[in-house]
């Protein structure tokens, strides 16, 4: 009951700070230009702003809430509660989640993706990159800060994945790569599916250790201490 009351107000925060609506006004937005874009485009273009928005935007939004309670000192409530770091680190991910891989579906759909893979990309990689940005976020402390954390992040996983859609790379090795695997579940190139679920769960529970240790390292330095 804690877990559902706590993934609630997660909800609740991303409709107070306004990415739910930042959220609807992007999809509708995506939706009409995908359909003046010609057919045999639509996928394509359907794949890169899925990947690069939904799937990803949750780097930027969870840094920006994550800094936004530190400076409000939520953290040091939260922290003291029965909540435990597991609880607090999946809830953070699953708001983001939820939200992305909605607007995932309906872009999906209007340019002609797979929807099944579409949902599977956007809810595995907006996990891993919430989990990325919290990782960053409770080491920073400041927006700007954080952004200088998280554009070589973003180079890192975006250039390849693009790379591959377009044909620029090939080898199905690839698939070892987050973004390349989540970019692979918005093709029709399906007989990769599989390993790209695999691989990208790989990176999320390897991803959800690190941040974990780094949420429990934060804590511990709250109030200006250390344990």
């Amino acid at each position: 009951m804690r877990f559902f009351n706590l993934l609630k107000n997660e909800l609740r925060f991303t409709v107070k700070y306004g990415i739910l609506l930042l959220y609807i006004i992007l999809t509708a937005f995506y939706v009409v230009a995908l359909s003046v874009i010609p057919e045999n485009a639509r996928q394509a273009t359907g794949a890169v702003l899925i990947f690069t928005d939904p799937a990803a935007m949750g780097l930027f939004f969870m840094g920006a809430v994550m800094l936004l309670e530190k400076s409000q000192r939520v953290n040091h409530a939260i922290f003291v509660s029965p909540v435990k770091i597991d609880e607090y680190i999946t809830v953070k991910a699953l708001s983001m989640l939820i939200v992305g891989t909605a607007a995932g579906a309906v872009i999906g759909i209007a340019g002609g993706a797979n929807i099944v893979g579409a949902v599977l990309s956007v809810a595995l990689s907006s996990f891993l990159f919430s989990l990325c940005a919290i990782i960053v976020a409770v080491k920073t402390g400041s927006l700007n800060s954080f952004l200088l954390s998280v554009v070589p992040m973003e180079i890192v996983i975006f250039v390849p994945a693009l790379l591959y859609l377009f044909g620029a790379v090939k080898s199905g090795l690839w698939v070892l790569h987050p973004g390349v695997s989540s970019i692979i579940l918005l093709t029709e190139e399906q007989s990769l599916w599989v390993c790209c679920v695999i691989s990208l769960c790989l990176w999320n529970a390897a991803a959800f250790l690190l941040c974990r240790k780094a949420a429990v390292k934060y804590m511990c330095q709250l109030g200006g201490g250390k344990l």
